[in-house]
């Protein structure tokens, strides 16, 4: 294994398959007097059972809901398990509302993902809205590699911030009043969200609405 630019004396605790410079869990050796650890099971003292997760392609929002459901213990939901039905085929938009909308009103979920026809039902119940937005670069280069050549879905990766920018920024806005929005751009800045717990994030790069 090839060392990490500036992580020497370090090791690769956890990675996800499907990025490289992403996510990087950093952990010294048992020998160095100086250790940095991420942990995942952190106590969780807020009453927040509704996380709403929302972004473009490859912006990381799977990997996001699933590091959250290990982590509050609460089930995570895909919407794009409501578009696409077990054929592969996609789901009338009305079944497909109708499904988002009664995960919405349970009373603990984490739902990631589009379908903007459903963000007022998720942000008016949600307890935290979390807008990632990395750099266009960056998501085009996570879905090349997880999906390869899909020139539909890569197309819509770069289309994404300007046909759905305004309705991600609109959902924020519509939670503003009950939800805790968080938008996060960066790498660090996600490390730092899963390290420290929502409850006790402090913003650091990154901005909050």
């Amino acid at each position: 294994m090839r060392p990490v630019p500036g992580t020497q004396g370090f090791s690769i605790s956890a990675i996800p398959a499907f990025m490289d410079p992403l996510f990087i869990v950093l952990s010294r050796q048992p020998e160095s007097t100086h250790v940095f650890k991420c942990v995942w099971q952190l106590p969780f003292v807020m009453t927040i059972s509704r996380i709403m997760i929302i972004g473009g392609p490859g912006s990381g929002k799977t990997w996001l809901a699933q590091r959250l459901g290990e982590t509050l213990g609460l089930p995570v939901h895909s919407v794009d398990d409501a578009v696409w039905d077990p054929y592969g085929a996609i789901r009338p938009a009305d079944e497909i509302d109708s499904l988002v909308r009664a995960l919405a009103i349970q009373e603990s979920w984490i739902i990631e993902g589009g379908n903007s026809r459903t963000y007022a039902d998720r942000a008016d119940r949600a307890h935290v809205i979390i807008r990632l937005t990395p750099p266009l670069w960056l998501r085009f280069y996570r879905v090349l590699r997880r999906d390869g050549l899909r020139r539909e879905l890569l197309w819509w990766t770069l289309r994404y911030d300007k046909v759905f920018g305004a309705k991600d920024l609109d959902a924020m806005a519509l939670g503003r009043g009950t939800a805790r929005c968080i938008e996060i751009c960066t790498v660090s800045d996600l490390n730092k969200l899963i390290c420290d717990g929502i409850e006790n994030f402090r913003f650091n790069g990154l901005t909050e609405q």
